[in-house]
């Protein structure tokens, strides 16, 4: 799978935060930078469903099936619309659930948790597949939201620890450069390096935890 999170988490994700740079979210798609803004920040997007639906393909199936990866890579680019579809519904469904007071929100994410594993895999229709999640997480929602919120706090602890390091590091690199520099300099890029490098293996393991998750229930579920 590290070539896959390499591809299309890690390298997608350092670039977004090269052209973000120290930007506010309000200096987005303003200035000189808009015409890149709106070509770089769709695609890392994209990519990074993209990586998700071939990372729940493996982690499911637990290896590639018998299928080659370029297969692998070409049914996820089949399934990418209806994957885009349903992570819009989530992001939307999720955030007005997270203007009411939180706990909507955090409810609606683990009723649709399984959705996008089940477009990935088994059923390319995404309104189907959030019916079948909905399903799935029926009766256990509190429970997968537990099982989940202690996996993204533990995640959240050791990104401190990888924020020191990354932080530590481009200190290290800014004295050893010798001077200043502006921009991105030696400090920066390995703060950067160290930061995204986490963030990418960190998401590897919620993916295939989503995984084993849906499994699981499928299996409770008598799927």
């Amino acid at each position: 799978m590290l070539p896959v999170v390499g591809m299309f988490l890690f390298l997608p994700q350092l670039l977004m935060s090269w052209q973000i740079g120290d930007r506010s979210p309000k200096d987005l798609f303003t200035g000189p930078e808009a015409l890149l803004d709106v070509l770089v920040l769709p695609l890392v997007m994209v990519a990074g469903i993209a990586g998700q639906m071939v990372i729940y393909f493996l982690a499911i199936h637990d290896g590639t099936a018998g299928f080659r990866l370029g297969e692998i890579l070409r049914l996820a680019a089949s399934r990418l619309l209806p994957a885009i579809d349903v992570s819009l519904v989530q992001a939307i469904a999720v955030g007005v659930g997270l203007l009411l007071f939180i706990v909507p929100g955090l409810w609606m994410m683990a009723r649709f948790v399984s959705a996008l594993p089940l477009v990935a895999t088994t059923e390319p229709d995404p309104v189907k597949a959030m019916q079948e999640s909905w399903a799935l997480t029926s009766g256990r929602s509190l429970r997968v939201l537990g099982m989940i919120a202690l996996l993204i706090s533990a995640f959240l602890l050791l990104s401190v620890v990888f924020v020191g390091l990354g932080a530590a590091m481009g200190v290290v690199g800014t004295v050893i450069a010798s001077k200043p520099t502006m921009g991105w300099g030696i400090g920066r890029w390995l703060f950067e390096l160290v930061t995204t490098a986490a963030a990418a293996v960190f998401g590897l393991y919620y993916l295939c935890f989503v995984s084993r998750l849906t499994v699981a229930m499928r299996g409770l579920h008598g799927g």
